[in-house]
């Protein structure tokens, strides 16, 4: 099993394997409300009003997500 990518850190704190120039997002909507990769792909690209915005590592769990994505 995948050891957890976002331990030990808060939210907005930089993260030791983070690549720079990335910033990192949490969303208090997971799996239990039927939250998914291609929506969250969706939410970030019609929120910046911009498509191609580079987007790193993603983790979405039963009651919130967390994502990377170009500053």
């Amino acid at each position: 099993m995948r050891e957890p990518r976002f331990t030990g850190n808060s939210i907005g704190a930089p993260a030791p394997y983070a690549k720079e120039g990335m910033a990192r997002l949490q969303f208090n909507i997971g799996r239990k409300q039927g939250f998914s990769v291609p929506k969250l792909f969706g939410l970030v690209n019609s929120e910046t009003g911009t498509k191609g915005i580079q987007i790193g590592d993603i983790k979405i769990e039963n009651d919130y997500s967390i994502v990377e994505v170009d500053k």
